[in-house]
This record gives structure tokens, C-alpha cells and sequence, in this order.
């Protein structure tokens, strides 16, 4: 009989680490992009390994990041398994011999802290069919956990860039019971880059962010304070 575990995935549907392949957000240059994208999953990252359930965390990449990750950005996942295409994931999950309680975080959000894990992996009863979808205020998708869809059925919407209503929808066809709940900040456009400038602003955002991190993202915001206006 398998045992039932839970598993954090970061996943990032774009370049972030590969500097040349990396998409611009708004005026930013490359390397300014690439900052913003690499310190939002380094963020989450961090956050899963202070879960004090000791949950086993997954980066999800995309190939063209692959061989683009430095030396000192290493150490910083090393808690973490890193891939590169989301069928060596499904692999590795069935390998371990276990039912996954998965929750599915986009690489581009911020917003959970480690008490929101705990909640969530509380929330997904063994004897409960439930699917949890996270999204923005603005309907944006955040994060899906469930422990009653496999990985692949899970981490469809992220692949596919739904929004909160796409992925209940996407959902509804399991005989699952969703539940939606509204929570984080995803960093799309010019609103969500002074939303994250605001949140982290606030003493209410330390458990969202490390002080390592915080400056990273101030350096981001010196260079493009335009941004902020």
C-alpha cells in the first residue's frame, strides 16, 4: 500500500535563468528580467524549504533553461530536484512509490508563506476528492493542489496560462470538489510590478520574502522606478 506525501512544484513556463532567451517584462532589458523571474522562483523556493513539514520541493523549468543555471544559484536549490520537462517529473513522482498530495505553484507568483502549505496539505483529506485553486484578486491563477488528480491532470492549467475561471472549468470535469480561494500577487504586466513594490513595502509581507531576496527585487525597482508611477 502506498504511503500519501506531499510535494511542493515551482513551476516557471518561461526562459528565466537563460539571459538570452529570457522574455523582457515591459522596458526591462534581459538581464533586469531575468533578475525579476529567477528571484520570484528563488523566492518560493526558499519559502517551501521552511516548511516544517519538511516538504520535498520540485523546480519545473523550461528546456532553454537548462545548463543556465550559476554555480551560487545551485546552492540555493539544493533542497530542491530540479527538471526540465514536466514527463521527467510524472516519472520521478511515480517512481517514489507514494500518492502525491501536489500543490502546483506558477514560477512568476509571490504571496504564500509556509503557514499556507500547512493549511493547504491540512485541507486535502485522503477521503475527500478536493482541488484547491489559489488566484490574484484579478483572477490570475496562482497555485492548484489537490491529492486526488495526478500530476499531469494537476498541472495542465499552469502549462496552458489559465486564468481562476479556465482552470475551474478545466477542473469541473473531475469528479472532484474545487475549492477557490483568493490569495498572492502574479507578475504579468505594470500593475503587478507596483502591487509587488507595494507588498513588499509593508511589514506585512516579511514572511513572504527574505531580506536576501527583498533587495534583489529593491535593486529591480531602483532601476525602473518609472515602473512604479
Amino acid at each position: 500500500m502506498f504511503n500519501r506525501r506531499n510535494c511542493i512544484i515551482i513551476s516557471s513556463v518561461i526562459p528565466a535563468f537563460n539571459i538570452e532567451m529570457t522574455p523582457s517584462f515591459l522596458e526591462m532589458d534581459k538581464n533586469f528580467s531575468s533578475l525579476l523571474y529567477t528571484s520570484l522562483i528563488e523566492n518560493m523556493s526558499e519559502i517551501a524549504a521552511a516548511s516544517p513539514d519538511n516538504l520535498p520541493s520540485i523546480i519545473l523549468l523550461v528546456e532553454a533553461d537548462r545548463n543556465s543555471i550559476l554555480k551560487d544559484e545551485e546552492s540555493v536549490f539544493e533542497n530542491s530536484n530540479i527538471f526540465f520537462d514536466s514527463a521527467d517529473v510524472s516519472d520521478h513522482l511515480n517512481s517514489q512509490g507514494a500518492h502525491w498530495n501536489t500543490i502546483i505553484i506558477k514560477g512568476n507568483a509571490i504571496g504564500l508563506e509556509v503557514k499556507d502549505f500547512t493549511f493547504i496539505t491540512g485541507k486535502l483529506d485522503p477521503d475527500i476528492k478536493t482541488v484547491l485553486v489559489f488566484s490574484t484578486a484579478k483572477g490570475q491563477l496562482v497555485a492548484v493542489a489537490s491529492g486526488a488528480l495526478t500530476f499531469e491532470e494537476l498541472i495542465e492549467p499552469v502549462i496552458q496560462g489559465f486564468d481562476n475561471e479556465q482552470t475551474l472549468k478545466h477542473f469541473s470535469k473531475y469528479d472532484v470538489q474545487l475549492q477557490s480561494l483568493t490569495k498572492g500577487i502574479v507578475i504579468e504586466d505594470k500593475e503587478d510590478f507596483r502591487k509587488l513594490y507595494d507588498f513588499l513595502s509593508t511589514k506585512q509581507s516579511i514572511p513572504y520574502c527574505s531580506q536576501k531576496i527583498h533587495e534583489k527585487f529593491t535593486e529591480v525597482f531602483i532601476e525602473f522606478k518609472s515602473l512604479l508611477h
